[in-house]
Formats: C-alpha cells, structure tokens, sequence
C-alpha cells in the first residue's frame, strides 16, 4: 500500500507495504479493539513539538494502524488492484466519511480498501499542526493489492 496524504501542506508519500494475499478475509469488518487513543495523543503532542516530526511521526502511525487492517480479498477477479479511497477523520482520529474515488475496476478490492480504513477506526489522532483549525482532516490514499505468490524474485 502506497500512502499519499493530501493537505493544504501538500503532499506526503509513504513507501509500499504489501497485504499478504494468504491474509483473506471475508467482506463483513471485525470490530478493532482501542488501542490507547488517549495515551498516543498525549505522547504525541510531548514528543514531537517539531510540527515536521509531528506529521511524520503521525504518518508512521497511520500507516503502522492501516497495515494491521489490510486484507488481501479472496473473492476477487483480478490478481492485483489499485484504488484510491478518500477518508475524513476527526481531530480525534475518528472515521467521518470514507469514500472510493478511483476504483480498481474489481468490486473486491474496493471493498476490500473501504473495509481496510472502517477496521482502523479509531485511527492516530492528526496532530495539531496538520491543516491547524480544521475540525476535520481529509486524506487521499492509494491502495495497492498485490498477488506476490506467482512472480519471479528480482536479483
């Protein structure tokens, strides 16, 4: 999964993480546990006065919390599929609204995407530094899904 963040900042990229396709879940989200959202949040603003670390630090930790609740479809078409899904999140971190904007032609894997950011929430509180006074914080992320189980390893 390639993470490209968009803010009034611009853009951040994060490099590829790949969902494992013997990870297949069905289309129904499990409910994810809270992960100590309150003692993050508070770590988070102590650590990193620096408002450069602090969306990088924040970036890790979207893409560490995304990766968890990453599964590879099995109901698909297609070996592999790329989506870009749009997604809101309180200051809080709370999921506000989620949506496919670019789909991968293969309902699966846009479920799949849509499902990946539903079971993540909560996710890392944005810090304040991320687009300052907004009450919301609206991301663009490109999702890839990769069948790595049939290709030849590079020398």
């Amino acid at each position: 999964m390639s993470i490209s963040l968009k803010s009034e900042d611009g853009d951040v990229r994060v490099n590829d993480i790949i969902a494992d396709p013997n990870d297949i879940f069905e289309n129904s989200p499990a409910a994810c546990p809270i992960t100590a959202q309150d003692a993050f949040q508070e770590t988070f603003k102590e650590t990193f006065k620096d408002p450069k670390q602090a969306q990088s630090a924040w970036i890790k930790a979207m893409v560490a919390r995304l990766s968890e609740h990453k599964r590879y479809p099995g109901n698909r078409q297609a070996p592999s599929g790329e989506i870009r899904i749009e997604f809101s999140i309180d200051r809080d971190g709370h999921l506000v609204s989620t949506a496919v904007k670019q789909s991968s032609g293969d309902p699966a894997f846009d479920t799949a995407a849509q499902c990946m950011v539903e079971r993540s929430n909560p996710l890392p509180p944005p810090p304040p530094s991320m687009d300052p006074g907004a009450k919301v914080v609206r991301l663009t992320l490109p999702v890839n899904f990769r069948d790595h189980r049939n290709m030849i390893p590079s020398r």
